[in-house]
């Protein structure tokens, strides 16, 4: 009899409800209906204890929803507390999903899982659009006290068709602290005819070089998002890169995978608020008596930092001055099919050579004779500049 009566309360919620719990339970068993908002069924074991009895589907559409759910499983106890230590949570899709769409970007079809480890009782997924309209059904499953449980839900993606991306770096950085910077970057997604992806579409954002340790990026994205740096915008899906300012003006191949389209474009790493010096060495050229007729060359060092110290390598620098002549620097310093005015940086490091003749500072009938010498130096693409001063002494007198 008791059987029976709980046979007939399963068949009246299963018909109430839009999602359903597969479990293997033990005799002492009980159902809980819920009495909120969640769609799910509760198998609880009384004499469980802290074993995890029930999971719960949450999730939040503010995050996208239509093509792209942050999912949460919450992992209870017969009393309903979180379990805090709890087994990892195994996620599968029911029947295949829609277009490609995927768990965590790993998961597509019936034959595959994710096992995802808990949280403080907490299991979280991306359930990813991609280029179909349907429903997909997510199960969670646990393993506790010799039991599987498991929970189902549906979720809608509406995707549009989306044929090309166009992926940009914004035009500033920001410090985020301990050397690093973060970059903003989009990605415009628009279909074959240019029309611009509909809201909510799922993109998804990563690094196409598994070597690369030093620079991150926000995966998980959706048309019309926006970042703490940036604005939402229609057909645009929005990231953060994340990167050592040591690595700047390196590129970096960022991938964007939405709707049909999978595009890898590389994008360069500005130097965020970047600081130049230059120092020249030695401060000053004497003419004396023993050199009175030979040229003289200084040398004008250069160093390149990020506004948070790192050293910037490979950095362009453009050389002028007042006086003298521009010498060929060491080859390591040198870009290719330029003067010797322009010069690259190694290690954050560079210099320029200057060359001045005896007539730049002629000797005076009351020696010493001086002649000021001004040196600017520019990064190039940018409106940096640095202005140092030398001076040419002449100590000799006319003959």
């Amino acid at each position: 009899m008791r059987n029976a009566m709980i046979a007939l309360m399963l068949a009246l919620c299963l018909s109430l409800t839009a999602t359903s719990m597969i479990i293997e339970r033990g005799e002492q068993a009980r159902i809980i209906v819920p009495i909120d908002n969640v769609d799910s069924l509760y198998f609880a074991n009384e004499t469980a204890g802290e074993q995890v009895m029930q999971l719960r589907f949450e999730y939040q559409e503010s995050f996208s929803p239509l093509g792209n759910y942050l999912i949460m499983v919450e992992l209870m106890d017969s009393y309903g507390n979180l379990v805090l230590d709890a087994p990892p949570v195994t996620f599968s899709f029911v029947y295949d999903p829609p277009g490609g769409a995927s768990i965590n970007g790993e998961v597509y079809t019936v034959d595959d899982s994710l096992t995802v480890d808990s949280v403080n009782g907490v299991a979280t997924a991306h359930l990813l659009g991609h280029n179909e309209n349907g429903l997909a059904v997510l199960r969670a499953a646990v393993e506790s006290n010799g039991m599987i449980i498991s929970e189902t839900h549906s979720f809608v993606l509406h995707c549009a068709p989306v044929e090309n991306i166009t992926i940009q770096a914004g035009n500033a950085t920001y410090n985020v602290g301990s050397g690093y910077w973060a970059l903003p970057v989009s990605a415009l997604c628009t279909s074959s005819d240019g029309e611009n992806a509909q809201y909510g579409v799922a993109a998804w954002y990563s690094i196409a070089d598994d070597d690369i340790e030093w620079c991150s990026i926000v995966a998980e994205t959706y048309i019309g998002n926006h970042t703490t740096y940036s604005d939402s915008l229609q057909g645009v899906a929005s990231s953060v890169l994340t990167y050592d300012g040591s690595y700047s003006l390196r590129e970096v191949p960022v991938r964007v995978m939405c709707g049909n389209c999978d595009v890898t474009e590389y994008i360069q790493l500005p130097i965020g608020e970047p600081q130049v010096e230059v120092l020249p060495v030695p401060g000053h050229l004497d003419w004396t008596e023993d050199n009175v007729d030979e040229s003289l060359v200084g040398e004008f060092l250069v160093s390149v930092t990020d506004g948070q110290g790192n050293p910037v390598d490979g950095a362009v620098l453009s050389f002028s001055s007042t006086r003298g002549e521009f010498i060929e620097p060491e080859e390591q310093y040198q870009v290719p099919d330029e003067e010797w005015w322009v010069v690259q940086t190694v290690n954050g490091i560079s210099y320029a050579r200057i060359e001045f003749q005896p007539y730049e500072c002629p000797p005076v009938e009351n020696p010493p004779n001086e002649v000021f010498v001004e040196v600017t130096v520019t990064l190039l693409e940018t409106y940096v500049t640095d202005m140092t001063a030398s001076f040419l002494i002449n100590y000799n007198e006319p003959e």
